[in-house]
């Protein structure tokens, strides 16, 4: 074999094994760009879940209604905060109300919009929305703390019924104004702080990351 024809068959074969890889990474690529879709439009698996729960979950992944507090019955996907487009980063399902049935809470990318808390009622998944300050440091318990107007801290657990929902008082601090109270009742200040000094070594709720 000549110089000139080892150099040329050398060369084919380069160009050969380039093609079989940009063949190979190009495909590689498509089935990556497919799985996303398949991804996204699977959702969560409701595999394990409960018959509330799943109905919850298929108003996460967009494959049914729930009825806000304002309007008509919408998909998450049409749900706004002051007319703006929301997209969900973060779920959590939780039992707010302690009756043995999960609500599942709903966290968008943008901290400031708040939370979404989504009760199934018989047949209807009714959707609660609340401020960043107004469900804060959630525990596994389904209690959690609120910052009102006036700086003061309330530490509360919720309960719903036909109209809504209510939040329940467990303590409330007001260090600015001395006001101590322990469910509505005023209290002195080391009882209600030691009630908040237990509650605060509650364990934390675990919120679980939305992918896609």
């Amino acid at each position: 074999m000549t110089l000139a024809r080892f150099i040329t068959k050398g060369s084919q074969s380069i160009r050969r094994h380039r093609l079989i890889f940009i063949v190979c990474f190009t495909s590689f690529l498509g089935l990556l760009f497919l799985a996303g879709i398949f991804a996204s439009r699977v959702g969560i698996s409701a595999d394990g879940y409960n018959a509330t729960e799943r109905q919850l979950l298929a108003v996460l992944n967009d494959k049914a209604v729930f009825k806000p507090q304002k309007g008509e019955p919408q998909k998450l996907s049409q749900y706004t905060v002051s007319g703006a487009a929301l997209k969900v980063s973060q779920y959590l399902f939780i039992d707010l109300d302690a009756d043995g049935e999960n609500e599942l809470l709903v966290r968008f990318s943008n901290p400031n919009d708040g939370t979404l808390v989504l009760h199934q009622s018989g047949n209807t998944v009714f959707g609660f929305q609340f401020a960043k300050e107004a469900l804060l440091k959630l525990k596994q318990d389904g209690s959690f703390l609120q910052k009102d107007k006036n700086g003061g801290y309330l530490y509360a657990q919720m309960t719903f019924n036909n109209r809504g929902f209510k939040i329940n008082e467990s303590a409330y601090i007001d260090h600015q104004r001395h006001l101590y109270r322990r469910a509505y009742i005023e209290k002195p200040s080391k009882e209600v702080k030691d009630y908040v000094k237990r509650w605060e070594q509650k364990e934390d709720a675990v919120w679980k990351d939305l992918l896609g």
